[in-house]
């Protein structure tokens, strides 16, 4: 038996709207069958749902989107720590886990810095997808680790990261690198 591509693919976004019952109910139930007959919808489904529940399963231990270096330590192998170094990075997702973004500022770019904010933006889209405020500027080793689920990475694709410091009341680009993002299923 071969499989065949679906006609109308079931999104990340929509199948969120189904996982949490915001459907009305006619969909809800018009999208249950579905996945039930659409082999590729239904193990999408299976993806996403697993990286639900995960994401339920660990989200105590996510308090924040960005984390300390103890913090970071305490998720083990629950967390993928990805080095943003250049202008553009490659994402390998690996499902189930905690992406950590970690960026390491020198003394000359923390010097006087009183605010440090983080932001993602999409292509097309006119606002942040996510916006970070006052990340605590607290790291003596220069590092800082913003986190972020597989299956969010997943959905939004490709993004650009932007840390953006003040000083002296003036908000100026600190970094910026494109995330090129593969991996999960979807």
């Amino acid at each position: 038996m071969s499989s065949q591509a679906c006609a109308s693919p079931l999104s990340f976004e929509r199948f969120v709207d189904y996982w949490f019952g915001d459907l009305p109910s006619a969909e809800q139930e018009s999208l249950e069958e579905h996945l039930f007959v659409c082999p590729s919808c239904g193990k999408n489904a299976e993806v996403w749902a697993d990286d639900l529940q995960t994401l339920g399963d660990t989200a105590s231990e996510l308090p924040r989107p960005f984390l300390t270096t103890e913090q970071l330590a305490a998720l083990g192998n629950k967390a993928t720590v990805v080095d943003v170094t250049t202008d553009e990075i490659t994402v390998h997702l690996r499902p189930h886990t905690i992406h950590v973004f970690r960026v390491s500022l020198d003394e000359a770019q923390l010097s006087g810095l009183e605010r440090l904010d983080v932001e993602y933006l999409k292509e097309g889209v006119p606002e942040p997808i996510f916006h970070v405020s006052g990340v605590p500027l607290e790291a003596e080793s220069g590092q800082f680790h913003f986190a972020c689920h597989s299956h969010v990475l997943n959905a939004h694709g490709d993004a650009k990261m932007r840390l953006l410091g003040t000083r002296q009341g003036q908000q100026f680009t600190v970094l910026e690198s494109t995330m090129h993002v593969h991996g999960l299923a979807g």
